[in-house]
Order: C-alpha cells, then structure tokens, then sequence
C-alpha cells in the first residue's frame, strides 16, 4: 500500500489547519489595541498627568486637591481657559494624532468688536510604544501650552501699554502663576462696601409712598411753623395734607379747611365757630384763633385723610410743632402688617379713657382706619359729633370712636412721646428705642433736630435707626459741663433750701439736725457740686441764689434751658458729673434696637 493515500493526504491536511489555527489564537498578544472611535482602551498608568478629555469647568473647584507633579499643567489648563481654546489631547489613545491646532486669542473693545487677533500654533505626538514616551509627549504639550498662555499674556499687557480699549468680560486683568488659584468667571460687578449706603434722595426712601403725613395746624400759627415743614419733611413726603380751620394755599401747597363737614347745627349752637366765619374774611394774627376750634377738626379730618389715599398704607398725624423723625418713622413701617388695625401714640388719660396725645403723633394702620371709616359713617352725624361738643379735647374723642369702631389703642411710647430733647428724661429705657417725634418743637428746634439726621443718614444710610443714645451723643453731650453758668438743668431729685432765718446755732432747729456739708451745700456751686459728688447716683446738680441759697441734684439725665441774668432776680449754675457719664453711657450699650409697642417703664 503506498504511504500517502488520499485519505491520509486529507487528514494531513486538516490536523495541520487545525494546528495552525490553535496556535495563531495562543500566540495572539495583549498589546493590540483597538484605534477605532468607541474602542476601550488601556487607563493610563499616571491620570493625573494628563488633562481630562473633556474639561466641566476651567477652574479648579474650592478645597480640591492638586498633585504637585502636576500644578503647572492644570494652572495653564485654568488660564487657557480664559484666553484659549485649546483642543483636548487624548493620551490615553495610542493611535498618533500628530495635528496643528490653531487656537485664537482674541481682543475685543468695550463694543465687543474684534480689533486685533493672534494665533498659537501647538504640536502634540502621542507614540503607542512605551509609557515614557507617552510622558515626553505630555511634557511637550505642556510646556507648549504654558507658552502660549505666556504669549496671551504679553499681547494683553502690550493692548494694555497701548491704550487699546478691551472688553473687562474677555480680558484677564492680572494673572499670578506662583501658585494654583480659583480664577472666576466673570460677573457684574459688585459695589463696593462704602457704596452700598449712599445716600439716597429722601422721598425715594423704602416705604416712603406707603405712608401719608398729615399736618394739622391753624390759621393763627400757619405763618410761623408750616414753612419750616415744608423745607424738611414735607419734602421727602411724597403723600402729605395740610389741614387747618380755613382753606387755601400756603407757599403752593393746598390747605384743607377740616371744619366745613361740621353740621350747621352745631356751628350755630358754638360761639367758637363765630370766630371761624369771620377767618374767611378777616386776617388773623398769630396765636389768637379760639383753642375750642381744634377738637373739632379731629374726626372729620382723619375720615377725609382716608378718603384722598384710600390705598395708603400708615398715616402719621401731627401738628405744626410737632417734629418727625423720617428715617425712622419709615423704618418703623416696614416693619409692620399695615393690615392689623393699628392706633397707636404716646398715651395719655382723660377720666377713664387712654388716647394718643395729638401732640406727639398719632399713628394709624390702614386696617385700622377701613374700620374707622366705616363706623364713621354711621355714627359720626348721631354719636361721635354730639360727643365732641361736650368734651375739651378731639384726640380723646377720636380714641373713644375707634374703640367703638373695635380698633385697640397701642403704647408706641418712647418712640413717640410729648418731651423735647432739652426737657425729656434721658433714661436707660428711651436709650436704645429709636425717636420718632418730639414736641413741642420751635421752628429753630425743628430744623436743628432735622439737621442731626440729615448728618446721620448721610454717615449710617437709611437702615439704621437713629437712637436716643445717638441723639444723646450727637445733640446733648457736647452741650454738657462740669460748671454751666446762667443754665437751668431740671434736677429734682433731692432739694436743699437753707429756711428763711434759719439758726444754726440753735441745736433744737431742723437746719441744725442737718450734716456740714449739705448745711454749706446752700452756700455756693462749688458747695452744692460736693453734694452731688457723695451720692454714687447723682448725676447732675444746680444751685440757685434764690432766697438764702437752693441746692438740687438729680439721679436723671436732662439739658435744661438757659436762663440768662436778669436784675433782681436769682441766678442759676447747673453741672453735671461727666465720668459717671461716660460710664452711664457704656452700661446702656445697645444691643438691639428697641422696636416693640408697650414698652415696659
């Protein structure tokens, strides 16, 4: 038989194909690599050292970690960021995409037009052999990534030598590269911290249209007081009436006559209104218009303040001697529900009944005066009128018609109050509150004390309210003095008078039961200011020459007033203890402002 048959031949054949396939799939070896987009290929061994193919943001985030091996390569892919468009690199294929990539720096004018561009040229090799090659590769990109964010840098420094006008969006004003930093992106600007509270026009003020001032005055003081209003106030009050027992126009402005709605009955049964009818053709000469006149014109006057801004939020009602804090009185608005019905002002008594003092401001919340106004008009003509004919004062009558009208009274006191700065009892309890109204106030008062807060707002801005310790600082004490010669202080704490004929020799008077020093404290200023020194309390002291010497001291704060020589009559010197002051004033620190109604005393 020969030795190869064709069957034999066959299986030769065969077995070695089969052979040949095995081995080829044994021998097949890891390092192909797929190049195809989509392939999965090999995670580089060093990640950090390359740029990630598709950067989220151009800066590093806050608190992020960076190798050191590797600073400079993210500080250029941060700033490149800003002034170039670099084509991602991806390393991690091994298939070499040797390619220029043209990036553009751009530089724009305040426009944004182009007015002038270079371009970078950078060349990156990847080689698919070994791992250093792929190392070289990233040093080179970059290295030349680095200068190319140093020639971004020198064109923006040369635009800038030149006076070329660049749009502040595109163009990175200084660039650091000692260190890796957060670069921004950027964003409006924001003012500055002495920006932020300049001062604004008065009658733009947050809160000014939401509240209407109404003053009531008369045609005997209109001339004396009303102008100073106008000149302050009433111009930042973009909503504002004057009422008075006539109508007209003073300096421009309508005056609202609160008498005409007064029923013909109760004209002709008063002889107050006599005098009335005869204002609208007589002159008037100042401070001689009947004081009965005034309780009339509360009720209809709120009612017709209603009417003319019905979708006011707050009304302030005061009078021509009245002054008004307009920092503060907004600031107090905005910080309530204008829907509460509130009436509110410093309380006083009459009998049984608690009001607002009309001098000191009366303060009504429009949820509070769509009560009134309703009741108004169906008790005014049969209940609230005949009222007011038989009680003395109009601010009492109206608390007694919103309370029927089921509006509850609240204390606002300190904040308004019936005192002026010289006379009010500068306490720890008005310290911290912040002063709304004084009164009653003079023309010369009214604009000194508008002056202290235009100086205020102009330094704090329209935020910050204007204390009673504020105006302690401001106002009163640098009018404070150890010795105040021909000065009235008001202490009254304790009193000293030597009695007419008084004996000290005799041991059985009462002037003798008396100690040395409050015996001699009669006797002079210097006497009496000893006094004050040995009570740890007293603050204050005066001494007059009336009779055979007087001598006062006071545990409370006051100004005072003037009281200028006069021959034949006594004289006065007051002081005050200065140090105690300086330590009263760090005890009443505020920590906050005192904002709340029914202030305990």
């Amino acid at each position: 038989m020969p030795l190869f048959t064709p069957s034999r031949i066959i299986v030769i054949i065969a077995a070695f194909s089969l052979f040949t396939l095995f081995w080829s799939w044994g021998t097949s070896s890891g390092e192909v690599k797929q190049a195809f987009p989509g392939g999965q290929t090999e995670k580089p061994q060093n990640p950090a050292a390359h740029p990630a193919p598709h950067p989220a943001t151009p800066q590093q985030q806050p608190g992020e970690k960076v190798d050191g091996d590797n600073k400079d390569d993210i500080r250029a892919s941060m700033l490149s960021s800003i002034v170039l468009t670099p084509t991602p690199i991806h390393t991690s294929t091994p298939t070499p995409i040797a390619k220029n990539t043209e990036t553009s720096v751009k530089k724009q004018d305040n426009a944004g037009n182009v007015v002038g561009d270079k371009t970078v040229e950078s060349k990156q090799e990847a080689s698919t052999e070994t791992i250093k090659q792929q190392e070289t590769s990233t040093t080179e990109s970059s290295s030349h990534t680095q200068a190319a964010v140093q020639e971004a840098k020198t064109s923006a420094t040369e635009e800038v030598k030149a006076g070329t006008p660049s749009n502040p969006t595109t163009l990175v004003k200084a660039i650091s590269t000692s260190k890796p930093a957060v670069v921004a992106q950027p964003t409006p600007s924001a003012p500055k911290p002495e920006e932020q509270e300049i001062e604004k026009f008065c009658n733009k003020v947050k809160g000014a249209p939401q509240i209407m001032i109404v003053l009531r005055t008369s045609k005997g003081e209109i001339e004396e007081k009303l102008s100073t209003h106008l000149k302050t106030l009433l111009a930042c009050a973009p909503n504002f009436a004057i009422f008075s027992d006539h109508s007209g126009a003073f300096e421009g402005h309508k005056v609202h006559d609160a008498l005409e709605d007064i029923s013909d009955k109760f004209k002709q049964q008063h002889a107050e209104f006599k005098q009335y009818e005869d204002m609208k053709t007589q002159a008037v000469q100042a401070g001689t218009v009947d004081k009965e006149l005034d309780k009339w014109k509360f009720l209809p006057m709120v009612y017709r303040a209603y009417q003319m801004n019905p979708d006011s939020r707050f009304w302030m009602f005061i009078e021509a001697d009245t002054s008004l804090s307009w920092t503060n009185v907004l600031q107090w608005i905005n910080r309530l529900d204008y829907r509460i019905p509130y009436y509110s002002g410093a309380p006083t008594f009459l009998t049984d009944v608690k009001f607002a003092q009309r001098g000191a401001g009366i303060f009504i919340s429009q949820g509070a005066m769509r009560l009134y106004a309703k009741s108004y008009r169906e008790h005014y003509a049969t209940t609230w009128e005949p009222r007011v004919s038989k009680e003395c004062c109009g601010d009492m009558v109206l608390s007694v018609a919103m309370s029927q009208a089921h509006v509850e009274f609240y204390d606002a006191f300190p904040k308004l109050q019936s005192e002026t700065p010289a006379t009010i009892d500068w306490t720890n309890l008005h310290w911290c509150s912040p002063m709304v109204s004084w009164h009653p106030m003079n023309a010369d008062d009214l604009s000194m004390i508008w002056e202290a807060e235009r100086n205020w707002t102009s330094e704090h801005g329209w935020s910050k309210p204007f204390h009673y310790g504020d105006a302690f600082v401001q106002i009163i004490e640098p009018q404070l003095e150890a010795v105040k010669n021909d000065w009235d202080n008001i202490s009254a704490d304790s009193k000293i008078v030597k009695p007419p004929g008084a004996n000290e020799a005799d041991p059985s008077s009462d002037w003798a039961k008396y100690s040395e020093e409050l015996r001699n404290a009669v006797k002079s200023p210097e006497d009496c200011k000893k006094v004050c020194e040995l009570a740890t309390d007293c603050v204050q002291w005066k001494h007059s020459t009336k009779g055979e010497g007087e001598c006062y001291s006071g545990k409370v704060l006051r100004l005072g007033r003037k009281q200028p020589k006069k021959e034949g009559e006594p004289t006065w010197t007051s002081g005050w203890m200065l140090d105690r002051i300086q330590k009263i004033k760090q005890d009443w620190a505020c920590k906050e402002t005192k904002w709340r109604f029914n202030q305990k005393r």
